[in-house]
């Protein structure tokens, strides 16, 4: 098992009844907050009441910022110069990464000035202040409600930023609110949810990491099926919302050294094709494991028969990881997951594609040639 720190700072408040928790929480750094969210689900679902409700009663008053449907630079500048003139205290993500992302990004904006030097990498962000930020999924997957990091994009120059290093300092967590994501956005908010735990998988021996992920992993399989069965189930969508935030609070990956390059090819897909995070991981994950278990055969085959149990019995180590990345690519399928970029995008000739595949150079483990291979691979 590798060394490792391990410290997450984050107050969560799982349940039917975390939104009660919530002025609570609000109170401890004032009572004017920053609503960010996303496009109309958000109120038609009946979640921006619920919420709004808990913070009338409570005499917390509140500013919305609605609209945040992608997360968009131009929009964390027009949400700072709100919270400054506005004297807002808190600043509240609610509805996927996207929205949670940029609550962070504002809440250190609204701090600091010059944000895109640190966006950039230019400063580091480290033992700066920043508002305190709560975050309340109502489309639980990529885990942003309780991790370090958050990405934007400057619309205008086709830059990306990120920030690391700076936590929320709660998350309220009702799977209830969850209830009215529809099937397909259900079924790939659980699936990237799955993609993500397996990059924590690699690098390393720990078997508690390990079994850890295992676990989750089988968790989030078992309960797509009930969910899409039945959307108020409430235990299925409690283990797909506790999984969410499992995947990224840091602790399934003591030990271990994860493998990252997930994250670089499916930036390189969202700007080759035009897609979401979501759309972009779904079709790449299973191409891209294939690529990985020629650098971690062990790890793919143990998931191969743990995950996706592939009977082992006579056959080779090789006809066991093809069955497993067959496997994944069926559930994909399944629930109608895009297994190419055709299928949902606009794809561009493949000399294009070379092209622009000439800027990416190699990580600690693939090689440009093996990017290519996978996103060759995500094209018919």
């Amino acid at each position: 098992m590798l060394n490792f720190s391990y410290n997450n700072p984050v107050t969560i408040h799982f349940g039917s009844d975390a939104l009660e928790k919530l002025p609570e929480e609000i109170k401890k750094y004032g009572d004017k907050v920053l609503l960010v969210y996303g496009g109309n689900s958000l109120k038609s679902s009946g979640n921006y009441e619920k919420i709004t409700d808990v913070l009338i009663k409570n005499q917390i008053s509140y500013v919305d910022f609605g609209g945040n449907v992608t997360p968009a630079y131009s929009k964390v500048l027009e949400a700072i110069k709100i919270c400054k003139d506005g004297a807002v205290e808190v600043v509240l993500g609610i509805g996927g990464s996207v929205c949670m992302d940029m609550a962070k990004i504002i809440a250190f904006g609204a701090k600091n000035d010059n944000l895109w030097d640190y966006l950039s990498g230019e400063f580091s962000p480290k033992d700066k202040e920043m508002l305190p930020v709560g975050e309340v999924p109502t489309f639980p997957s990529g885990g942003s409600e309780v991790d370090a990091a958050a990405e934007i994009e400057d619309h205008e120059s086709g830059e990306r930023g990120s920030l690391y290093g700076k936590y929320p300092s709660f998350a309220i967590l009702n799977p209830e609110l969850t209830y009215s994501v529809n099937q397909k956005e259900t079924a790939y908010g659980a699936l990237v949810t799955f993609a993500q735990l397996f990059s924590s998988y690699f690098g390393g021996s720990s078997k508690i990491a390990e079994g850890f992920c295992e676990t989750v992993m089988r968790t989030v399989l078992d309960n797509i099926p009930v969910v899409l069965n039945n959307p108020k189930d409430y235990e299925a969508r409690a283990d797909l919302m506790w999984a969410s935030a499992v995947n990224t609070f840091g602790m399934i990956r003591c030990g271990k050294e994860g493998a990252w390059s997930l994250y670089g090819c499916e930036t390189i897909a969202e700007e080759l094709f035009h897609v979401n995070y979501r759309q972009a991981v779904a079709v790449i994950f299973s191409k891209w494991i294939r690529v990985m278990s020629y650098h971690y055969s062990d790890q793919v085959y143990n998931y191969a028969v743990n995950v996706m149990k592939v009977d082992p019995n006579s056959k080779s180590k090789k006809q066991v990881i093809e069955e497993g990345i067959t496997a994944t690519e069926s559930i994909y399928k399944r629930y109608g997951i895009a297994t190419t970029f055709n299928e949902i995008a606009e794809v561009p000739e493949k000399e294009a594609i070379l092209e622009a595949l000439k800027e990416f150079e190699d990580d600690d483990v693939l090689t440009r040639d093996e990017v290519k291979d996978i996103i060759l691979r995500c094209i018919l």
